[in-house]
């Protein structure tokens, strides 16, 4: 035997709504539903104490369009009451980025 769980060791237990378990298995489930989201100004801050002093807003700007991050496919963010909110991921991406020498590109 592995100790690994198999398809034939998996159950399946019917809760009674309202029960104590019922409730329990809510919590788990329903834990960290929103997650957190970061106006464009904020992420140009967060770049900015992470050591990038001159990333700004515009360079934020030009970074989202080079990699097309609003397209909801890319999952970086929401648009919420006409309002662009960017999620931790999209943040990581930027500093990934910024460590890999990201500079904007001038206009031609």
């Amino acid at each position: 035997m592995s100790g690994k769980a198999t398809k034939s060791d998996l159950a399946v237990e019917f809760i009674k709504p309202g029960s104590p378990e019922a409730e329990a298995v809510e919590r788990v489930l329903l834990k960290e539903v929103e997650r957190p989201k970061y106006l464009p100004s904020h992420i140009a801050e967060k770049a900015k104490a992470a050591g990038f002093p001159t990333f700004n807003m515009h360079d934020h700007t030009k970074l989202s369009e080079q990699l097309d991050a609003r397209n909801p496919a890319k999952g970086y963010g929401v648009s919420v009451a006409k309002a662009w909110y960017w999620y931790e991921n999209w943040l990581e991406k930027v500093l990934e980025k910024l460590n890999e020498g990201w500079v904007r590109q001038p206009k031609v």
